[in-house]
């Protein structure tokens, strides 16, 4: 990311690349609260609500204005309610699978999220997408420690259900991680994505970000 966060006039769209936000414990330790992936808005509500975002690896960000008027204006309103709408919902959901699922519905249902919202935006074909996320953060994601999240990894491979790994994921059956989740695929997001709201670009590399965080003081 180039520029300063501010908190207020500006808002960053994550055009290429994986971002995530996290809380931080007193020991160094950071819990993540939300995968970011592109399209996503990182920055609607204040910073301090979640501490930081990190970008996973190269990453392209865009800075909106948030004065702007006319018909921009009314497209980035209407993309500041159904986000915000999204990421009420996916907290509630990460929080039932933290509380009630075992960490082979949590691992399967979050891949399959993520395929979920990649093919919202063009980045996913068939259930395959690239996944710059390692089994650490994914365990940082879901309370599970890499070894575990490496176990479960490799059971779903057995399965024939998911493969992940080497910066790729691939759902073999798109019903499964759901039914074992206990957990409908349409149930997942209750704002259908919005293609045409902001077009992402393809036939061009991400610029290297490989430690770029936003936390309260701006970018680094």
């Amino acid at each position: 990311m180039s520029g300063p966060f501010d908190g207020g006039a500006h808002l960053h769209l994550l055009v290429q690349g994986w971002a995530d936000r996290a809380q931080g414990l007193l020991d160094g330790a950071r819990q993540i609260t939300d995968v970011l992936v592109p399209g996503a808005i990182c920055d609607w509500m204040p910073l301090g609500s979640y501490k930081e975002i990190r970008i996973s690896g190269a990453a392209r960000v865009a800075v909106l204005r948030r004065t702007m008027d006319g018909h921009d204006l009314q497209v980035l309103s209407a993309c500041g309610k159904d986000t915000m709408i999204r990421e009420s919902h996916r907290d509630r959901t990460e929080l039932t699978s933290l509380g009630r699922r075992g960490a082979r519905e949590r691992v399967a249902y979050s891949v399959a999220d993520l395929h979920r919202r990649l093919e919202g935006v063009d980045r996913a074909r068939g259930g395959g997408f690239a996944c710059p996320s390692t089994q650490e953060q994914l365990g940082a994601l879901l309370g599970l420690t890499p070894v575990h999240v490496n176990r479960v990894v490799q059971a779903l491979r057995r399965d024939d259900v998911q493969t992940f790994g080497e910066r790729q994921a691939a759902i073999l059956d798109l019903t499964l991680p759901y039914a074992f989740s206990g957990w409908r695929s349409n149930q997942a997001d209750p704002v259908p994505p919005d293609r045409q709201r902001f077009a992402l670009p393809r036939d061009t590399d991400p610029t290297p970000l490989p430690s770029a965080t936003m936390n309260s003081r701006g970018l680094s």
